[in-house]
């Protein structure tokens, strides 16, 4: 088994890894640190809004790749 300090160092390496789940989890209001019998679900839900943001970033670059060579002229007429 674990020691004590392997336990700790285990438990802040995990938390590190899914950071970014965790946050976007308390922003849906549930908390993914606490089981419950919900888990596996709203785990899955958040993946796919953390890839849908991503995918929409990327539609939102294209946009201002395809127009940047008019955005001094939109800054001149402002």
């Amino acid at each position: 088994m674990y020691s004590e300090l392997e336990v700790k160092l285990l438990e802040q390496r995990n938390y590190h890894r899914i950071r970014e789940m965790i946050r976007v989890t308390y922003t849906m209001g549930y908390n993914i640190m606490k089981p419950g019998p919900w888990d596996n679900l709203l785990k899955f839900w958040s993946l796919l809004l953390i890839l849908f943001t991503l995918l929409s970033y990327y539609g939102h670059w294209q946009l201002f790749v395809h127009y940047m060579q008019d955005i001094p002229r939109i800054s001149e007429v402002a």
